[in-house]
């Protein structure tokens, strides 16, 4: 973990929601290597502890810190657990939302979900991403800067068959970034959103069924699916002063996947090269 010379986020504070796990995890371990002291605040203590482990056996520094983001009380006493050990907030990366794939099993479309399930999502997936910048942002406007990477997804950009709350709760997300980012640049705030297609964590085989990640596979531009890692680069780079001038920015992190027309991943199946195949004439006219 150890890394030769000043990393991009040298002597930063990072807090990183979700940390635990998947993206979080990944994107806590890479600001540890580049150098941030990394505050890995999860719900699930044991794992928050477990990452913050081996970041420090790696050579980086890192603290857990217990933290329900649907909760205030538990983001206020998180945010001053971590002030009181580290000083302040630097880099926020607010990663945290419900994956479960019950859950996600249960939204469904707005006549079949039901309204509690659907609170529940937003009340992680948004409020909580709003919770957790609520009582980190007064830090960082004390200071004069500060980073804020929000993790969206895919899901807010596009209809689905099912998810209705989830891609709600993400598109919520990304004109909250644009809010912060607006209401907050002058006072030397920055606020980006990353969103991520499909990715192959740990759990990604055994969660889906093969047919769903074949397609997934077939609309993808590149030969391959992201991994955490690969958002969790995007993420560092928007964190650091690389990206001074960025802010109000949604980046896909995707494969590409958002830049074709939906028939390309077809025609590749049907072995077109176009949707107009060669000596195709037009009809005759009159």
């Amino acid at each position: 973990m150890t890394t030769t010379g000043a990393g991009r986020l040298e002597s930063l504070v990072a807090v990183v929601t979700g940390g635990a796990s998947g993206i979080g995890r990944a994107t806590a371990e890479a600001m540890a290597r580049e150098g941030a002291l990394v505050v890995v605040a999860d719900r699930d203590a044991a794992g928050a502890a477990g990452v913050a482990a081996g970041i420090c056996q790696e050579g980086g520094l890192a603290r857990p810190v217990p933290v329900d983001i649907a909760d205030e009380s538990s983001v206020i006493a998180m945010v001053e657990q971590v002030v009181g050990a580290c000083g302040t907030v630097d880099v926020l990366v607010n990663s945290a939302a419900i994956t479960d794939r019950a859950h996600q099993a249960r939204d469904t479309t707005v006549v079949d979900i039901d309204l509690d399930h659907w609170n529940r999502t937003l009340a992680v997936d948004l409020s909580g991403t709003m919770l957790v910048c609520k009582h980190v942002v007064p830090l960082m406007v004390a200071q004069g800067s500060g980073s804020i990477v929000n993790v969206s997804s895919n899901s807010s950009l596009g209809g689905d068959v099912g998810l209705s709350g989830y891609a709600a709760a993400k598109a919520g997300v990304n004109s909250l970034t644009r809010s912060i980012a607006t209401a907050f640049g002058k006072s030397g705030i920055r606020a980006n959103t990353v969103s991520p297609a499909a990715i192959e964590g740990p759990t990604f085989a055994a969660s889906l069924p093969l047919p769903l990640i074949e397609a997934m596979r077939a609309n993808c531009l590149l030969p391959y699916l992201g991994a955490p890692a690969d958002v969790a680069a995007a993420i560092v780079f928007l964190a650091s002063d690389e990206a001074r001038f960025v802010t109000g920015q949604l980046l896909c992190v995707d494969g590409g996947l958002l830049s074709s027309l939906p028939h390309v991943a077809d025609l590749r199946r049907m072995g077109l090269a176009s949707a107009v195949p060669e000596g195709t004439a037009d009809p005759p006219r009159g």
